[in-house]
């Protein structure tokens, strides 16, 4: 999905009177992120996030996501991070950096 996407499903869960917190599975999460609501059907779980040097870290506390446009001559892409805030959080991200995605099929 585009940032364009992720914006229109963040306006969608505003309209129903819903925020990031719907999207978030009610388990998995640290304390200090906090547990989800899960309203919205999305459970998404934690999937933290691999550092410069490739190592795996932040596994309880952040669900990233890489957008599909890039900014190609910059090399970047926006990561959208679930967190503790009610909103999600966009960030200019090096295309080499990645991001993690965790599905689960029930």
């Amino acid at each position: 999905p585009t940032r364009a996407d992720f914006e229109e499903l963040e306006q969608t869960l505003t309209a129903e009177g819903l925020d990031a917190a719907a999207l978030k599975a009610d388990f998995g999460w640290l304390p200090e992120t906090g547990n989800g609501t899960a309203e919205y059907g999305f459970n998404a779980l934690p999937s933290g996030y691999a550092d410069a040097f490739g190592t795996a870290t932040g596994e309880p506390v952040i669900a990233t996501w890489a957008t599909s446009d890039t900014d190609t001559a910059a090399r970047t892409r926006h990561a959208v991070n679930l967190l503790a805030a009610p909103t999600l959080d966009y960030q200019a991200s090096a295309v080499q950096l990645g991001a993690g995605v965790r599905l689960n099929r029930e």
